[in-house]
């Protein structure tokens, strides 16, 4: 597969405003790159699931404990950015080249160096997931009317309804026919953008509603949980 080999991925070294979270250490930058990866790397990359081999790695106690006292917010961004780090490096082990940041230094993900980059972001994520789960989840499976402002319509997000499933503190997000993926912990949700996955849509679960936003975008979400 010669176009996978020689496909080279730079992952922009900035940030969004507000994402800068030492503690969290992620990839960061322009990741607008889900599309390209699912087409590329068709049938070239790991699965997700059988990669993580998240029962038999244990978790960094150092980053569990400052994982524990962190806003939820940010766990819950650490975890979607350090599970789309997995999928990068993943892809590098295929033979895809990946120029990224990590802990505030360049660095160059490929075949031959993957493999430490995967083990990295499974013990964080492995770490994460130990975190959300002692701290909860609201429950928030249902169905919900949805009102967006005018700049979501513009990330292929609509008015009408939409489907929350949830596992644990995993949830799917699903508007429009789009499934985006998402963590729930305390009383924050926070949604991927599915075909951005630095982009997030942050927000607090009250009884009845959820309501959330990207800033950088404006774009709110209003849900209403139907009767």
């Amino acid at each position: 597969m010669m176009l996978q080999r020689q496909l080279t991925i730079v992952v922009d070294g900035g940030h969004r405003p507000g994402h800068d979270r030492g503690w969290l250490s992620p990839m960061r930058g322009s990741l607008r790159l889900a599309l390209i990866l699912s087409f590329v790397l068709a049938g070239a990359m790991p699965a997700q699931g059988a990669s993580a081999q998240l029962d038999s790695i244990r978790p960094d106690s150092r980053l569990l404990s400052r994982a524990l006292k962190a806003r939820p917010e940010d766990l819950a961004i650490g975890f979607l950015l350090e599970s789309y780090s997995l999928i990068l490096a993943q892809a590098a082990a295929s033979g895809v080249e990946v120029h990224t940041t990590l802990d505030g230094h360049l660095q160059t993900i490929d075949k031959a160096n993957a493999g430490q980059f995967v083990a990295l972001y499974q013990v964080r994520i492995k770490t994460y997931d130990v975190a959300l789960r002692q701290r909860g989840a609201p429950t928030i499976a249902g169905t919900y009317h949805t009102t967006v402002s005018a700049p979501c319509t513009r990330l292929g997000l609509s008015n009408g309804e939409t489907t929350i499933t949830q596992h644990d503190f995993r949830v799917e997000f699903i508007n429009d026919s789009i499934t985006h993926t998402a963590v729930a912990v305390d009383s924050a949700l926070v949604v991927e953008h599915a075909e951005d996955p630095e982009m997030h849509f942050v927000g607090r679960v009250a009884a009845e509603h959820i309501v959330l936003q990207d800033k950088e975008s404006k774009c709110v979400l209003t849900l209403t949980r139907a009767s």
